[in-house]
Order: C-alpha cells, then structure tokens, then sequence
C-alpha cells in the first residue's frame, strides 16, 4: 500500500512517499527533475506552464505569470482575483486545478493520499483543494495543518514536550503557531500569520539589496533590465545557502552588452534582512509572552523555508524569554551607603533567563509527519477531512532519521 503526502503552500508543492505507516521511510519524490518540489506558479498562455519554466519567467514577463493563487482559492470558480493574458485567463480556482493535473501522473498509482495546508487557509479553503484533488479521482483521505505537521515531525524524538512554537513562511506569508501537548494529542492553541513578512517581501527586499549594492560597485542597476534582474533572482537560492554555510558567493550578473560579478559576504545576507528579521522575531516574542510561564521555555521549530531566511535565526536565539507572570524584584539600594560606583549598576536587574532552543526542520519533515496520519484515516481511526486543531501524537520512539537539526547562527 503506498502513501503518498503532498505539503502545499503558495510557494510550493513537495511530496513524499513510503508504505504503511512509517513516516521515517517515506522519501521525497522529485516533483518536476531535477527540482524536488513543483514551484506554485503558472505561465498564462494558449497551454499554461506549471512549475519551474513559468518561475524563471516571473521576472521577465511577470504579467504573463500568475503565482501566489493558493490563498485566494474560493469554493466555486469565477470568484476572487484573476490573472489575465489577453484572451487567458485564469483565477485561483483554475490554477489549482492546474496544479492538480500536474500532479496526477505521481499521484493517480497511490492507495492513500495526506495533504498539509497553509494554517491560513479557512476549513472551506482546504475542502475546495481536496475536492478538486478527488475530481480526478485521487484518494485524499484527509488534511493536517502545516504547524501540526510540523509539530508532530519532531515529538518522537522528545526535541519537545509541553509546548512548542512552529514558525512557518511561504509567499504569501510568515505564520506562527502555537501548538501545546495535551494528553495523547497536540492542540493547535493559536495561529498567526503577518502577510507583510512573506516570503515574497524577504526576496524584493534582497533583490533591492543586491541591486543597491551592484550599483555601488559597477555603476549599474541590475533593475534596468528585466533580464537582468530575473538572473540575480535565479540566484537567490545560491546567495541563502552560503549564508547558511557562512561562505561568500560570487553573483553573475548577465546584461546586454555586458558581464559583471558580484561578491556578498555572509554577513552582508544577513544585513540586507536586519529590519525584516526584527520585525518577525518581535511577532514571535507576543505569541511567547502569552503562553503560561510555568510551561517553561517553549522549543521554537522553524521549518526548512522559514529556517533559510537571512538573520531570523540569529533574532530568535536573542530573544529575552522572560514572562509577564515572572516574579519581578526591585533592586536592594541601602540609602546611607555612599561610594563612588556608577549609581546606574543598581538599577540593573540581572537575570538568568532562559534560552530558547531554535531548531530547524528538514524539507520533507511535515510531509512526513503527515504521512504517518494515513492508515489512520484510512483506517477510520481518525475521521476523514480536515484535522484543523487537533492530531494523535506518535509515540516517544526516535525516528530512523532525525526530522530536525539544530539552528546554527546565522
């Protein structure tokens, strides 16, 4: 029996596939080779393009690529926006539709199929994808929010236990979600989700960033060419994964008449971000502060997407966790004592508060997690449709394979 689970969001599709059961022996499947995932874009014309074609043409003739569509995903066709092409057009409706299609050589040969969601997404959302999934005949058995995927990827192996925030990010947006162990299953307690920190604004901010940068050096704006621009956002991904390494990464910069390089030290990725990073990890510090002091310090798990983005892991592992519900001691002054000490070291509460454990997720992690649901909708154990707040916990026993590594400084 084969179980395949695919993560949606509006970024992307990704998918793994195993048998039985046994989340830790489902492996990633290449949605469109070499690219493991299915990029949610499409390009409108007489026979749309889905996928990695239509994302290298997002800058080029970016009127011609619709993307971003899955939050806008309505229950019946013809509503919410359009993206139109001359005689084409497609809404939100369509272009899932679309991306269905292009799924359906991988998915029509399996027994079961889980999908994870966006948390932003309504219950109606999510029942319209599926039902768009079961029109061509595929056997969706149920769907699981991404921040319970997630959550659930990393509990057998005890990375936490009471209480954890998941933080997520896709085009569309950066989501926090709050996800507390009660008994034998994991609440979705609280969601959040800031479309001003998406995906989308962290990659015009370093494409802006990398431009400014170029003209400072070469005396050209890589902005003047839509050519141009769309090879620095190709090598986006590139510029991420040396930040991570902490390495610098030689650009090449393509125009008409001429070649240039652009050299970006590790820490320059970072600071092109500083703003956008602040501004996600004090979101972060509101959801901490209303969780109940006496759970302790929560786990933060970033997932792979949210994990990449320059300097949020280095704004998170800062955060002062300190709670509201904390005893708070006023500093012991003796008022005959003189001396000649700066008066100010009094007034300073020094406290051992303690650290937050950032981690980050595999890619595949919440698909994973997801698909170990799937004999249990199958089964009936777990009615089929949409578990929106709460799962069954697997049990404490370590993965063959550790969903999670620890977060390094970014």
């Amino acid at each position: 029996m084969s179980v395949l689970a695919l993560d949606w969001n509006a970024t992307r599709v990704s998918a793994v596939l195993g048998e039985g059961e046994a989340d830790g022996d489902a492996l990633p499947m290449a949605l469109e080779p070499p690219s493991i995932d299915l990029p949610m874009a499409i390009a409108l014309g007489k026979t749309p393009e889905v996928g990695v074609a239509a994302l290298r043409r997002s800058r080029v003739d970016g009127h011609l690529v619709c993307h971003s569509f899955l939050p806008y995903l309505t229950e019946k066709p013809g509503q919410g926006p359009n993206w139109q092409a001359g005689a084409h057009r497609l809404d939100a409706h369509a272009a899932c539709q679309l991306v269905w299609r292009k799924l359906h050589a991988l998915a029509a040969d399996a027994s079961s199929i889980v999908l994870t969601v966006p948390d932003y997404l309504r219950p109606i959302q999510v029942e319209s994808l599926r039902n768009l999934g079961e029109k061509l005949r595929l056997p969706i058995v149920g769907t699981v929010p991404n921040s319970l995927a997630a959550a659930l990827s990393s509990y057998g192996d005890r990375s936490w236990q009471r209480t954890v925030l998941i933080v997520d990010v896709d085009e569309h947006a950066l989501t926090l979600g709050w996800v507390k162990a009660i008994g034998d299953s994991a609440h979705l307690v609280e969601s959040r989700s800031f479309t001003h920190l998406g995906l989308r604004v962290w990659r015009e901010r370093m494409i802006d960033a990398l431009s400014d940068l170029f003209v400072l050096e070469h005396r050209r704006d890589p902005r003047d060419a839509a050519q141009t621009e769309q090879s620095l956002f190709d090598q986006l991904d590139i510029l991420t994964d040396a930040a991570l390494e902490n390495r610098a990464v030689q650009l090449a910069v393509q125009g008409r008449a001429w070649f240039k390089h652009l050299l970006v030290q590790p820490d320059q990725s970072a600071h092109f971000c500083t703003a956008l990073a602040s501004k996600a990890s004090a979101q972060a510090e509101h959801l901490l502060l209303a969780m109940p002091g006496a759970e302790g310090p929560p786990t933060v798990l970033l997932t792979h997407a949210a994990g990449r983005l320059p300097g949020l892991i280095r704004a998170l592992q800062a955060l002062p966790l300190v709670h509201p519900s904390a005893e708070t001691k006023l500093p012991q002054l003796k008022a005959t004592a003189f001396d000649d000490a700066d008066f100010g070291d009094s007034l300073l509460i020094h406290a051992n508060a303690p650290a937050l454990d950032v981690r980050v997720l595999r890619p595949e992690a919440p698909a994973q997690a997801a698909h170990g649901l799937a004999e249990a909708f199958a089964g009936g154990a777990l009615q089929r449709g949409h578990l929106d707040l709460i799962v069954p916990l697997p049990a404490t026993a370590p993965p063959s394979r550790p969903p999670l590594r620890a977060a390094a400084n970014q």
